[in-house]
């Protein structure tokens, strides 16, 4: 079974414009992010659906716009403080996440 957190990013006027997940698979706690144009309208599925995606891929390369990599890392961080508690059946080093 999949467990899985979730944050979402929001921009200054509070609309959700993308997502971080933490998740665990097996014993290990892999985390993802989406995050969508400025321009487009944010989709709450696909958005999720990529970010899952990234995590089991552990493919954890950033956009270039640092603006973007700031909001996702402080999304990390933040979901990383929440899966130590979540996931306490798992070493803290196993589950925090590592910039």
């Amino acid at each position: 079974m999949q467990h899985t957190l979730i944050r979402y990013i929001r921009n200054k006027k509070g609309q959700p414009r993308g997502v971080v997940v933490a998740l665990r698979d097996n014993n290990e706690v892999c985390y993802g992010y989406s995050i969508c144009n400025p321009i487009d309208p944010w989709n709450k599925h696909k958005g999720l659906k990529i970010a899952i995606a990234r995590a089991l891929a552990r493919e954890y390369e950033l956009p270039q716009a640092e603006n973007t990599t700031k909001q996702i890392m402080e999304g990390y961080a933040n979901l990383s403080k929440r899966a130590v508690n979540y996931f306490k059946d798992l070493p803290k080093d196993m589950v925090e996440f590592e910039q």
